[in-house]
C-alpha cells in the first residue's frame, strides 16, 4: 500500500507524529495525553518525547533509540527502559510508526523480587495468618467475642439506645413485621 504522507500511515490516515526529538505539528499525537499505568511492581509511561521530557522522566542529554531500538538506564533503585511503540488509535504496520515520536517508558525497582517469589511471599503470608486463625489463641479470643455479642443481644437497654439512632438498620424481625404490615 502507497503512503500518502510521511507523517501518515497509509492506513485509516491515522497520524503517527513527528521523529524523535522534533516539534509536533497541528494534527500529529499532540491531541494525546501522557498515560500512566501503574501495574504490580512496575509503572509505565505512554507519551511523545517532549511530554516525557517534561516529566522529568529523561535525563540531560540522553541520545533517543532510533527505529526499533531500545535504550535504558538505571536511576538510583529505578530501572528504566524506553522503547517505541504503537500510536494510540494507530492500526497500521510496525514500520508505519518505527520513525513515531510515541514512546513507552517502563519503570521498575532494582531489586525487585521476580514472579515466583512474589507468589512464595503470599503463600507464605496466606499460611501464617491460617495458622494464627486456627491456634488456640485464636480460638479462646473467637469464643470471647462470641459470648460479648450474645451478651449484647440480650441486653434491653442496648438495643433501645441502637433504635434511637437514626439510619442504623433495625434487626431482622422488625424489619420483616413492618414490611409484612406495609403490604396490607
Amino acid at each position: 500500500m502507497q503512503q500518502t504522507n510521511a507523517n501518515t500511515s497509509g492506513f485509516n490516515d491515522v497520524p503517527i507524529g513527528a521523529p524523535a526529538g522534533q516539534p509536533l505539528g497541528s494534527g500529529q499525537l499532540g491531541k494525546f495525553d501522557l498515560r500512566i499505568e501503574l501495574g504490580f511492581m512496575e509503572t509505565v509511561y505512554y507519551g511523545t518525547s517532549h511530554q516525557l521530557t517534561a516529566e522529568g522522566l529523561i535525563p540531560d542529554g540522553f541520545e533517543w533509540p532510533r527505529a526499533r531500538e531500545r535504550d535504558g538506564w538505571v536511576a538510583g533503585r529505578q530501572d528504566f527502559y524506553l522503547m517505541r511503540c504503537r500510536p494510540p488509535g494507530h492500526k497500521g504496520l510496525m514500520r508505519t510508526w518505527l520513525e513515531a515520536d510515541w514512546w513507552c517508558l517502563r519503570v521498575t525497582l532494582v531489586d525487585r523480587p521476580d514472579g515466583y517469589g512474589i507468589a512464595e511471599a503470599y503463600k507464605r503470608a496466606e499460611l501464617a495468618a491460617l495458622t494464627r486463625e486456627l491456634s488456640p489463641n485464636a480460638r479462646v479470643a473467637r469464643g470471647e467475642l462470641e459470648c460479648r455479642w450474645f451478651d449484647a443481644l440480650r441486653d434491653t437497654s442496648f438495643q433501645a439506645f441502637k433504635e434511637r439512632i437514626p439510619g442504623l438498620p433495625i434487626s431482622g424481625r422488625r424489619r420483616k413485621r413492618a414490611d409484612e404490615s406495609a403490604r396490607r
